[in-house]
């Protein structure tokens, strides 16, 4: 397993058990429910480990950010 692997399957499982529907880039459905998670996000600056959607606002946990973790909203 990959020293990435392990993390992503611990935060896909906190996701899920939280109500988000985690689902992988290459199969995204936002009609799924009202909360979906994609993991690796490809966005115009780069990878988002995910992008979070919440209704139709979307949320996105992005590493270039000042503090680790932050999340910018949009």
């Amino acid at each position: 397993m990959t020293p990435e692997k392990r993390p992503r399957q611990q935060i896909d499982l906190l996701l899920q058990q939280s109500g988000w529907i985690v689902q992988d880039r290459s199969g995204i459905n936002l009609s799924a429910g009202p909360g979906v998670a994609i993991r690796e996000a490809l966005l115009k600056t780069g990878e988002a480990d995910y992008l979070l959607f919440a209704g139709a606002k979307s949320a996105v946990n992005d590493p270039t950010l000042e503090h680790h973790g932050a999340l910018s909203t949009g």
